[in-house]
């Protein structure tokens, strides 16, 4: 069966899509008619994700089926909503990476853009891995295939044009436009393949499949020089190259085979000889450059055998002369396959999820429109007000109605009456009041979010300069301020908006500050009121009072036609959904300006038309109303002036009162709305804070990730004046900052590396933040092996069944033989007093862990040293304090260490600083000396340094008693017994003997029994059973070699 390439899937992560796509939603479409919840429609497009992402996986037609309706379902959401505001972090693995883990070259962009290309390139690739298990003995299979390569090489060639409009920074290397020209001419090259079966099962001439093979051997001749770039070393499948290569072949010798026959067909008997020679070159040629010896084989059986046959013919029968091959002509192409372009929907069976949301056109199209009607609306609502004003208070001015209504000049007028019951009906003075003291409080609301966004911001963006200062060219992601330029300047709106709110709330304190006093009698009852106005002479009946009050009741009604027409602005409805929709459909785009203005204008050139005519008519009784009032002035005495200065000043508190009113009531629902347009802002800011952090760990990920993808000869670095040593050394550079320990792990071990979840070692002085997570407990039963680095004078320690495991984990990667050795790294460098005391004095705490715990679990004492602190006796206040300040610095931790083989009733004691047994110090004795077995050198002075630390550690426990009183600090007592118990080999005959039932120990000395310390130049012990036929003692020291490096880089052992 003919072999095809199919391109590997990128591998996508599980992403939460239901928040941020429901806030973007939620936001885009509150003011729209449609106010449904797509909360489900939301998780039924993230269950269409997970199924669509990983079915792919499984590779059948079926698959490509699930994928095709996500991908057109993200292209109809892409046209619905405002794709630019979706803030999920989407992140894609390299389908290409060849990292000795796997899966770390990844890129996180929230773009939902991003998502589409990805999904689109997974498209293509599966399509290419369906199209290479199609049968080629059926008509069915031959079609299938041809149009999924076809399909794959447009949909490639179409990324490759767009890839860098899409995510708008570098890509992964599979998404970039070299790599997807490569991948498409290679599909493009399968495809006529195809074709080149297809002629062949359809049993077409045979100079018609010639040039179809032809063609085929130049497009992947095209491929083979597209994959030889520079830039695609060791990033394509290692089987693809050749493959290609044989194939290229291949088809050469196919299309000079087919040719033959036309020969042969033609008589041309030395130009048939001449091309089946070739032809049977370039199959053999093509079985050994790709490795495969069956490629070709039924054409190269057939060439060798038509071959024989003419060639005796020819003797003995034609006698033609041979010509020389390149005097032939070449054979002519025929270049079938093409580039398919993208279809408008890729899924036969598309429903769309969110079919009731419009189209993103449509909504801005709606928008616009209930945009300008809102201005229109608001404007001549304003004129009207603004003609209810101007005519109350000319009238409040005149004093009218209530100069014409005071029949006695003692008793209150009917319409002050009127307007008093409103008030107290109103609620008063009081109600004024408390309205009034809610806004600080909604302003201080609405305040508090916006600040709160504008922190998020700013702390992002301040992370992201940060990292890009330490980082340099290395972090590559988008600058925040090119991404929140958006956001700050729709901040600078929302913060100008309440400004401009502030300012409102002081013009109307200062209006109601200013009628406070009238305000408050309006709210009294009318006798009270009453009493507050002074007396005045009654008006005179006359024609001129009578000609007044017609002239009020003619206001009255200018009133209730203005409240009327500001109702039937207010209430008009226009169907605007349905004529966008309608002039979508008819036309693909809508005229939107022509649209808004003519319905517009339909909707609302009537009531326009009817303000103005009122605008006219009150101001010709306005006119009116003040000349009637000059010889109404005339005719009354004018002994009543302050009394009708005290009702026009009452009058004018009433219009102050409704207006104030109507103020502060548009006041509360201001800021009630602003709130929930700060409280989307807020989220669309959250939720882009929240893809940026998680894009920002990713990166962080894949830059400590970075060593062990490096080259070993780009990292690792043998100094000049220790070549005659020949350590194994890292550069001291360091790709990432340094902070102090205690800082926050951004993140945790990798589950998915082929090595177990042990964790990097401690750092002896500083802490970096992007590693994994701190070293866990050495078992007793273990010794230390270790990476020394020359740069340092500190060690990184590895458990031996850690480093079985990641020997195993790596042995495939670097194609190690089976069991043929093991490699056992140990201190090179001989801990003698001198240096190990001068390590010992700058790092007391790095020595605690050596030998007595472990750096991990250190955070989870102080609490149980604190409880234990509480319930200790007071005669051991001090002891508890000094190992509670041990404990504080995150040094201490009897869970883990030597002390994890100690019982628990000791443990505790050593916790409460409690004296201990000799038989007790003993014990840990032992255990502290089975680590320094594995020092080379255990001198007095070694032994000194380590039992000061430990008894400045732990007075009260380590102290030498007598009856239970201490007498001596210890440090001589313990040194003595660590260096005579680490030194056992030079005992006495008695103490061997004595140790010959000590199971620890003879457990260590087996081990340096079978495990001889006969080191190399590399300070490695090296495990050499018989080698294998294809090995030699400098190819697997080449590999033992170059395992190291990718341990040291692997596990980030920089100290």
């Amino acid at each position: 069966m003919t072999e095809f390439i199919s391109v590997p899937l990128k591998k996508p992560s599980d992403v939460d899509i239901t928040k941020p796509l429901h806030n973007v939603i939620k936001s885009t479409y509150s003011t729209a008619s449609n106010q449904k919840d797509y909360l489900e429609c939301i998780i039924d497009l993230g269950k269409l994700r997970k199924n669509a992402l990983w079915r792919a996986f499984e590779k059948y037609e079926s698959s490509l089926e699930v994928i095709y309706r996500y991908y057109d379902q993200i292209c109809v959401l892409e046209s619905k909503i405002p794709a630019n505001e979706v803030q999920i972090p989407f992140k894609w693995k390299d389908a290409f990476d060849r990292s000795i883990f796997g899966g770390k070259l990844s890129l996180t962009i929230s773009s939902l853009a991003y998502e589409k290309v990805c999904v689109l390139f997974n498209i293509a690739a599966l399509q290419s891995s369906v199209a290479s298990t199609q049968s080629l003995e059926s008509d069915e299979g031959l079609k299938t295939a041809a149009k999924l390569f076809q399909q794959s090489a447009g949909i490639f060639n179409y990324l490759k044009g767009n890839i860098m409009l899409a995510i708008q920074q570098e890509p992964t290397p599979d998404m970039s436009p070299e790599t997807l020209e490569a991948l498409s001419l290679m599909m493009l090259a399968q495809a006529q393949e195809i074709f080149t079966h297809k002629a062949i099962h359809d049993k077409m001439k045979d100079n018609i499949i010639a040039k179809l093979a032809a063609q085929t051997e130049e497009l992947f001749s095209e491929t083979f020089k597209l994959f030889q770039k520079e830039i695609f070393r060791a990033f394509w499948d290692k089987e693809w190259i050749p493959l290609i290569t044989g194939k290229q072949l291949g088809y050469r010798g196919m299309s000079e085979y087919y040719q033959s026959l036309v020969c042969k067909n033609n008589k041309q008997i030395g130009e048939e000889i001449a091309r089946l020679e070739f032809a049977a070159e370039m199959f053999k040629v093509a079985q050994t450059k790709s490795n495969r010896l069956t490629l070709f084989e039924d054409y190269y059986n057939k060439t060798l055998q038509n071959l024989t046959e003419v060639k005796r013919d020819n003797d003995f029968i034609y006698h033609e002369r041979i010509p020389d091959f390149k005097s032939l002509s070449p054979v002519s192409k025929a270049h079938v396959a093409k580039l398919l372009p993208l279809p408008e929907k890729f899924s036969s069976q598309f429903q769309d999820i969110f079919a009731d949301l419009l189209p993103m056109v449509v909504h801005n199209a709606i928008s616009n429109y209930e945009s300008r009607k809102s201005d229109l609306v608001n404007c001549e609502i304003a004129k009207l007000r603004n003609l209810r004003q101007l005519l109350n208070g000319t009238l409040a001015s005149l004093n009218l109605p209530a100069a014409i209504e005071d029949l006695s000049g003692t008793e209150l007028p009917q319409s002050l009456i009127d307007k008093a019951t409103f008030i107290h009906e109103a609620g008063g003075i009081k109600t004024l009041e408390k309205t009034m003291n809610e806004l600080p409080e909604l302003l201080q609301r609405n305040k508090d979010i916006l600040d709160e966004a504008e922190r998020m911001l700013s702390e992002e963006e301040d992370s992201d300069n940060h990292l890009r200062l330490q980082f340099k060219e290395r972090w590559t992601r988008l600058p925040s301020g090119r991404l929140t330029e958006q956001f700050k300047i729709n901040s600078q709106k929302y913060r100008g908006i309440i400004n401009n709110a502030i300012s409102a709330d002081k013009v109307v304190r200062e209006k109601f500050e200013a009628h406070r006093q009238s305000v408050q009698i309006l709210s009294m009852e009318p006798k009270m009121i009453a009493n507050t106005i002074p007396t005045g002479s009654a008006i005179q009946e006359s024609h001129v009072v009578i000609e007044l009050r017609n002239l009020m009741k003619e206001a009255e009604t200018l009133t209730i036609e203005q409240d009327s027409i500001e109702c039937e602005l207010q209430s008009v409805n226009v169907d605007m959904q349905g004529l966008f929709l309608s002039a979508l459909i008819k036309d693909g785009v809508i005229d939107e300006n022509n649209l808004i203005t003519e319905n517009l204008n339909i909707a609302y050139g009537l009531l326009q038309n009817k303000i103005l005519e009122i605008a006219s008519r009150q101001e010709k009784l306005i006119e009116a109303i003040q000349s009637k009032h000059m010889e109404f002035s005339k005719e009354q005495s004018s002994s009543g002036s302050s009394r009708e200065q005290m009702l026009c000043k009452l009058a004018l508190a009433y219009d102050a009162f409704k207006e104030i009113k109507n103020n502060l009531q548009e006041g509360v629902k201001f800021y009630n709305d602003l709130t929930q347009l700060l409280i989307i802002f807020q989220n669309k800011v959250s939720d882009f804070c929240f893809a940026r952090k998680t894009e920002k760990e990713e990166i962080l990920k894949d830059l400590t990730s970075n060593l062990s993808q490096t080259d070993a000869s780009d990292s690792l670095h043998i100094p000049s004046h220790h070549k005659d040593k020949a350590r194994i050394q890292v550069s001291s550079y360091l790709p990432y900052p340094t902070h102090d320990q205690g800082m926050p792990i951004p993140y945790g071990v990798q589950t998915s590396a082929p090595y177990p979840n042990y964790m990097p070692p401690p750092l002896p002085t500083t802490f970096n933040p992007y590693a994994t997570m701190a070293f866990p407990t050495q078992d007793f039963n273990m010794p230390f092996f270790t990476i020394e680095f020359a740069n340092s004078s500190g060690s990184c320690f590895f458990k031996a069944d850690s480093l079985d495991d990641i020997i195993t984990g790596t042995r495939e990667k670097l194609e190690l033989p089976n069991a043929d050795y093991k490699v056992v790294l140990e201190d090179k460098k001989t801990k003698v007093d001198d240096d190990f005391i001068e390590y010992a004095s700058q790092n007391p705490k790095e020595i605690m862990k050596l030998f007595m715990m472990t750096h991990d679990e250190s955070h989870n004492i102080n609490n149980n040293t604190k409880d234990k602190e509480s319930i200790a006796p007071s005669d051991e206040a001090q002891t508890s304090t000094l190992n509670s300040t041990a404990t504080s610095s995150k040094q201490l931790n009897l869970q883990s260490g030597v002390w994890n083989k100690v019982c628990p009733d000791l443990m505790d004691k050593i916790l409460k600083g409690e004296m201990i047994e000799f038989t007790e110090k003993q014990q840990i004795v032992k255990k502290i000396a089975k680590y320094m077995v594995y020092l080379k050198d255990t001198k007095r002075g070694t032994a000194q340094k380590i039992a000061e630390i430990i008894c400045k550690t732990y007075p009260r426990t380590f102290a030498d008693k007598i009856e239970g009183v201490e007498w001596n600090d210890g440090i001589a007592t313990l040194r003595t017994s660590i260096l005579n118990c680490a030194n056992y080999k030079t005992g006495t005959k008695k103490r061997k003997a004595n140790m010959d039932n000590d199971e620890d120990e003879n457990e260590v000395r087996r081990r340096e029994r079978d495990n001889p310390r006969n080191q190399d130049e590399y300070g490695c012990t090296q495990y050499a059973p018989d080698l294998p036929s294809d090995e030699n003692i400098k190819s697997q020291e080449e590999r033992r070699l170059k395992l190291i490096d990718l341990i040291a880089l692997t596990c980030n052992v920089i100290v």
